[in-house]
């Protein structure tokens, strides 16, 4: 069964229980109870399995954005400026400055950005070189996750992180099975009594999900080898 929808995953999980399969998950008259509760679970679940691993097709890279409010960085002068404008550029450093100042001083931080708008699990903080930030150097806090919030002293930072994905054709086939594994426990707990069943699933929802991510940290170690000629040349890869 070729699987492109959200729909598509729940029919398998279904199946998998032996009931029967629902045309849509969309609301209307006269939907199942079976569509209620897939289209009430599927997003929850689907979250929850992507946040607890950094799967390779979700993983996002971006530059991250001052919170709104936040005065923006200040250009650096030059030699063409006038007097009017260099008298503006001195007071913009000055605001911002105080603006910096105010937040060490309340949040412990000088600068509030926020988290991209798919974020769901933090990989690793990066400046602009592209070297990746500890969030503490000996006593010295580097950045944190608060609030919602990534809070740094520095002006300028980028995230590698895992990113929501809702779009099924680019799961991969062993992150599609622990999703079907996941619906199928959330259904069997919802519509079957069966403990026996219930456990059976979740000992092969642990094996399968273990056996996905082991099969995605192989791909990448691959990828990374495959990007090394010299390597290339001492391994078969098919």
């Amino acid at each position: 069964m070729l699987v492109t929808s959200p729909v598509d995953i729940c029919n398998l999980a279904l199946l998998r229980i032996n009931q029967n399969t629902i045309a849509s998950m969309d609301a209307g008259p006269g939907d199942s109870t079976m569509a209620q509760f897939c289209r009430l679970v599927y997003d929850h679940a689907r979250v929850s399995l992507l946040s607890v691993y950094n799967w390779t097709f979700a993983i996002r890279n971006e530059r991250l954005d001052f919170a709104p409010g936040r005065l923006p960085i200040p250009p650096e002068p030059t030699e063409n400026m006038t007097w009017e404008e260099r008298e503006e550029q001195s007071a913009a450093v000055q605001a911002f400055l105080q603006e910096q100042a105010h937040h060490r001083t309340t949040r412990g931080f000088a600068n509030e950005y926020l988290l991209p708008e798919n974020y769901l699990r933090l990989i690793s903080v990066r400046d602009p070189q592209g070297r990746t930030l500890v969030a503490q150097e000996g006593m010295e806090p580097v950045f944190a996750l608060e609030g919602g919030r990534l809070w740094s002293n520095r002006t300028q930072l980028y995230m590698r992180f895992v990113g929501d994905v809702t779009e099924v054709s680019l799961f991969p086939p062993s992150f599609t099975e622990c999703l079907v594994i996941d619906m199928a426990i959330r259904l069997t707990k919802k519509f079957n009594d069966s403990t026996t069943y219930l456990q059976q699933l979740q000992q092969e929802s642990a094996l399968t999900l273990s056996a996905a991510m082991a099969n995605d940290c192989q791909q990448t170690m691959l990828s990374g080898i495959q990007s090394y000629p010299l390597l290339v040349s001492t391994w078969d890869f098919g």
